[in-house]
C-alpha cells in the first residue's frame, strides 16, 4: 500500500484549512469530508481524522468493561488527544505526516484521489494512445 503522498503547494494551501477543521469533532469532520472532498491535502487529512474518530469510538467501547477497561481507555483516550493535537498542527501547518501508531488505519480508507498529471500548459495529459498493431 502505497503511505507516500506527493501534494503541490497550491493543494496544500487551498486544504489547509480544512484539514485542520477535519479533527475538530464530528461535525468537523464532516465539514471537511463535504467541502473539502476535491482537495487531496484534506482528504488526507480527512482519512487521518477518521482513524481518530474510530480509536474514540473503541476507547468508548473498552470503557463498559468494569475497572481494567476504565484503565486502558483512560490510556486510550490520553493517546487520542495526544494524536488530535498533532492532527490539529499538521493540518492547519500544512504537513502531510501520519498520526502514530494509528495513521496507518487511515491510509486504508483509500480517500485520497490518485495525482493528476499536469502538462506545462496546466492542463491534464491524456493517456498515451494504445499501440498500434503492424
Amino acid at each position: 500500500m502505497n503511505t507516500e503522498y506527493s501534494f503541490t503547494a497550491q493543494e496544500i494551501e487551498e486544504g489547509k484549512g480544512m484539514a485542520g477543521v477535519a479533527y475538530l469533532t464530528l461535525i468537523g469532520f464532516i465539514i471537511a469530508l463535504v467541502i473539502g472532498k476535491e482537495n487531496r491535502f484534506s482528504m488526507y487529512h480527512v482519512q487521518q481524522a477518521l482513524a481518530l474518530i474510530l480509536l474514540f469510538v473503541a476507547a468508548s467501547i473498552v470503557a463498559v468493561i468494569p475497572i481494567l477497561g476504565w484503565i486502558a481507555s483512560v490510556i486510550i483516550w490520553i493517546f487520542g488527544m495526544v494524536c488530535f493535537v498533532i492532527g490539529l498542527i499538521n493540518g492547519f501547518s500544512g504537513k502531510a505526516k501520519p498520526l502514530p501508531l494509528i495513521g496507518e488505519i487511515g491510509f486504508k480508507f483509500n480517500m485520497v484521489k490518485p495525482e493528476a498529471s499536469v502538462s506545462a500548459s496546466g492542463g491534464s495529459v491524456p493517456p498515451p494512445p494504445p499501440p498500434t498493431q503492424e
